[in-house]
């Protein structure tokens, strides 16, 4: 194609045309192309091969063009990545929804399921997208602000753990408990389902963290004495498996060995103590006792009350001992 510049130029009383041709390479709109393949804000006009194409529509928000060699487009939209996101299977059973919460499944590698189990210490994140039922998916497991779903009202600032509803977290309470996995950071008081705004903890997904109790006994021999022999330690808020046992009483070659064992019971009540279960046998050897394989029955379920049973009263040499229990979530 050629284009003709024409100038006309006046001097001293002489008018001069100038005019240069210019060759020009021809071009147009591909084959097929009108106002019609855009439908909607954010289309992109993605190949497909010589003088074809398709309509990619815009992705959701957050989402990143990624090349993608399956895509009839060789094009699609993925979440961005994000450090401390995991790659896992959904072995749920369903579809699950992005910011849906997902519990460790311990008969699959590197995969997730549900859980309707409130307060369930195998929480391992939530998920940063829609994953279809087997299909492999992002999970945030790593602490980061993230969207999660809720069932009930939350409070903000307390801590979230799971509910009794499938993919949705509850509020837990002002106090760190088992199971926890996040900090709500907005509230949400429209019961039912909703969301809030969360900061996302270190979940551990149950088992791999050892907590231990610690403490100090003073006068054993009056306790048993003026109490009972019955010494209460704590109530265990979600299942959980003992790992160690030590005592160590302050004079190491006492007159008399403290014979005690540790128990757990359905309650605490004076002359209650009802299913008792013998955890381990726990007499002293020159005012020491360590134990930690061979328990009598170290598996503790939810809501039991564990203790100290003394057999007999100790020697006054017992002014006091001090003791540490070492436990992980099951």
């Amino acid at each position: 194609m050629k284009i003709k510049l024409s100038k006309t130029i006046a001097h001293l009383g002489v008018t001069q045309e100038v005019s240069r041709i210019i060759l020009v390479k021809p071009f147009g709109v591909p084959s097929g192309i009108t106002e019609d393949s855009f439908a909607a804000k954010g289309d992109l006009l993605v190949g497909t091969g010589p003088a074809t194409f398709l309509t990619l529509p815009a992705g959701a928000d957050g989402k990143v063009l990624t090349a993608a060699a399956a895509e009839a487009g060789g094009l699609s939209w993925e979440p961005a990545p994000t450090t401390g996101n995991a790659t896992l299977t959904n072995k749920a059973g369903t579809d699950r929804n992005a910011y849906d919460v997902v519990v460790k499944d311990a008969t699959t590698d590197s995969a997730f399921k549900t859980t309707t189990a409130a307060g369930d210490v195998g929480a391992i994140g939530v998920l940063v997208e829609d994953i279809v039922n087997n299909a492999v998916g992002q999970v945030a497991v790593a602490p980061r602000v993230i969207t999660v779903n809720v069932q009930g009202n939350v409070a903000r600032g307390d801590y979230l753990y799971t509910s009794t509803t499938a993919g949705r977290a509850a509020d837990a309470g002002a106090n760190f408990v088992a199971g926890v996995f996040a900090i709500a950071l907005t509230g949400y008081a429209g019961g039912g389902a909703g969301q809030v705004t969360a900061l996302l903890l270190n979940a551990h997904g149950g088992g791999s963290v050892t907590y231990r109790i610690r403490g100090v006994v003073t006068r054993p021999d009056l306790y048993y004495g003026d109490v009972r022999p019955q010494i209460p330690i704590v109530r265990a808020d979600a299942a959980l498996t003992i790992t160690r046992i030590h005592i160590h009483g302050a004079d190491l070659s006492p007159t008399g060995e403290m014979a005690l064992d540790l128990k757990f019971a359905d309650d605490l009540n004076t002359g209650g103590f009802a299913n008792a279960v013998v955890i381990d046998v726990c007499d002293t050897t020159s005012g020491v006792k360590t134990i930690t394989s061979g328990f009598d029955d170290a598996t503790i379920p939810s809501g039991k009350y564990v203790y100290w049973s003394l057999d007999a009263a100790p020697h006054a040499d017992w002014k006091d001992f001090y003791f540490e229990i070492y436990f992980t979530y099951d």
